[in-house]
């Protein structure tokens, strides 16, 4: 395959199992693997006149990548790490344009600043069409059984779902699969024939992917169909917390 496999780290977590897993699976696609930090000058640390240090926060990232590089080389022989700059929508884009999948590793718990931009990253992947994996910081997550498989309903996104049958069966997970219908609920008339709409488009919807979750099962894994409504990365992020998944696979959306 080659190409670039981004890596989401921050400073706050310990993420050395997630970042193991993303250089085995750089080096097994022949891709290179890109550690990239979000450089936010809101947590910049104060200097000697109590202002905000950016000289300071910039050597404290490239030595904490740096750190990071040096850990995953022996598993990756491609390694390079980039520092993001600049509104956090923004600079994503950029760092996407040039990616071939997203890796982005969930915060623990109460780090809710963290937590937002591994969201804003998987609402980035979603519109930029790059598939997008989802790790919890401390992996693998012993007390976890699932792997939550997002599915647009296109043929680019069924893509994925090889390699969400080779994680699954390897780590004896059973896959939730999920589709979104992108509907912002809270916009809508509050009446009783729009409830009526919604629940049958819900129950189609349910229909067509109880389908590709059956056909999903003959690769020998458990596999139940769930479908939200609402913004897609705020439901993935949600049900990917309700169901503590271990895994948060995103497929690609027409690349």
């Amino acid at each position: 395959m080659g190409g670039n496999v981004l890596v989401l780290a921050q400073h706050e977590t310990p993420e050395e199992g997630a970042l193991a897993f993303a250089s085995e699976l750089a080096r097994r696609l022949g891709a290179t693997l890109v550690i990239a930090e979000h450089a936010d000058e809101s947590l910049c640390p104060a200097g000697s006149r109590g202002h905000r240090d950016v000289a300071l926060q910039d050597t404290a990232t490239y030595a904490h990548l740096e750190w990071l590089r040096q850990g995953v080389s022996a598993i990756s022989p491609h390694v390079r790490t980039q520092v993001l700059r600049g509104e956090m929508p923004d600079v994503l884009s950029d760092a996407l344009s040039s990616a071939d999948i997203l890796v982005a590793i969930d915060p623990e718990a109460g780090a809710d600043a963290r937590r937002r931009s591994r969201m804003l990253a998987l609402e980035a992947a979603w519109r930029a069409g790059v598939p997008a994996l989802a790790l919890p910081a401390r992996w693998p997550r012993p007390d976890t059984r699932w792997l939550l498989l997002a599915y647009d309903g296109s043929p680019a996104c069924r893509t994925a779902f090889p390699l969400a049958a080779e994680l699954a069966r390897a780590s004896g997970w059973r896959i939730v699969l999920l589709q979104v219908i992108p509907v912002e609920t809270a916009r809508l008339p509050r009446r009783p024939e729009v409830t009526q709409i919604l629940r049958q488009l819900r129950e189609a919807v349910l229909r067509e992917l109880s389908v590709e979750a059956a056909v999903l099962s003959r690769e020998g894994i458990e596999v139940s169909a769930r479908v939200m409504v609402g913004s897609p990365a705020s439901s993935i992020v949600r049900a990917a917390g309700l169901l503590r998944a271990a895994m948060v696979v995103l497929g690609s959306r027409g690349r």
